[in-house]
């Protein structure tokens, strides 16, 4: 939800209540005022801006991208968007969009704006909740990183989803591992069931320097509210 064109704070609205089918949505002032108003698509289905026949309403409307940091849009007069997302003029079940109205404010929503057409809810993006732990050789543009990551079908010893390490014979490249059941592993699934992980994590140096060890992204696993690097 945008306060305005200026400021973005994001929020989740949950909604309970009769599914609607058969009605049409009329908004009236002072539910929407003159300039900008974001309103919502009111229907289980997506709608076509296209379609929307409000005399008072600007031809074009607005959603803010968090992909890319900025509003963009849809002009149903030359049918063109700045993103494909908005392609056509499809608007997804429950997005919400920034519409602006003149003269006499009223949004108008008719059941003859629903369509088959698939829409893209435009959203936050998904947060990256993986912990890398990146081993640096000093003096060097070397690095070596594993990743630490989560998944609701994932075992948290070896499985599908992990990556092992690219290893081949004479490497001369010092390394960093996630040992699980004997296997080498760049890439780590763990299992989202919130309970305690203990991960063995090795390093094999193959030249003389000095070498750092570090952590990044912790602050995004919000799963936990510990996490512990213990130097054996």
């Amino acid at each position: 939800i945008g306060d305005d064109l200026n400021t973005f704070s994001g929020a989740t609205i949950t909604s309970t209540g009769t599914l609607r089918d058969f009605e049409d949505f009329r908004l009236e002032y002072p539910t929407v005022k003159q300039g900008w108003n974001i309103v919502g698509n009111p229907y289980a289905s997506p709608i076509l801006f296209s379609d929307m026949s409000n005399a008072n309403m600007a031809k074009y409307y607005y959603i803010y991208d968090v992909a890319s940091g900025s509003y963009q849009w849809y002009d149903k007069v030359s049918n063109t968007s700045s993103i494909p997302d908005l392609a056509g003029g499809v608007i997804a079940i429950g997005q919400g969009f920034w519409a602006k109205v003149g003269g006499v404010p009223r949004v108008y929503f008719s059941q003859s704006l629903k369509t088959s057409s698939t829409a893209t809810f435009v959203r936050e993006q998904n947060t990256d909740e993986s912990i890398y732990i990146t081993l640096t050789e000093h003096g060097t543009t070397y690095k070596n990183i594993v990743n630490i990551d989560f998944n609701d079908v994932a075992m948290d010893d070896v499985d599908t989803l992990d990556v092992e390490s690219f290893i081949i014979e004479g490497q001369d490249a010092s390394s960093l591992f996630i040992i699980a059941n004997d296997t080498k592993l760049a890439k780590n699934y763990l299992n989202t069931d919130g309970r305690d992980k203990v991960l063995d994590i090795s390093i094999k140096i193959l030249s003389e320097d000095y070498f750092t060890i570090s952590s990044s992204n912790i602050e995004n696993s919000y799963r936990y509210n510990s996490i512990t690097l213990i130097d054996k």
